[in-house]
């Protein structure tokens, strides 16, 4: 999955605009092929933007510090307050 994280530019249509949209739709479905099932169906919940059992803003947040803005890791936060 970690080969195949670059495309997914292609699947955002502001950062691939050039795109047609039947072509950025074959390529979505090229892509969850090459996945296991597994990634497959969870990349599927995170284009429908459903929660994802197990995730919370927090993991996102801490892998991720600056996806979300203004929403800092609990860690960053704690330190500020010593």
């Amino acid at each position: 999955m970690i080969h195949d994280a670059k495309f997914i530019t292609y699947f955002i249509e502001s950062l691939s605009p050039n795109i047609q949209q039947l072509k950025r739709e074959s390529l979505f479905i090229e892509f969850l092929e090459r996945l296991d099932p597994k990634d497959a169906k969870l990349v599927l919940q995170m284009k429908d933007k459903k929660p994802i059992k197990g995730i919370t803003v927090q993991h996102v947040v801490e892998a991720l510090p600056d996806i979300i803005p203004g929403v800092q890791p609990k860690q960053q936060l704690e330190e500020q307050n010593v």
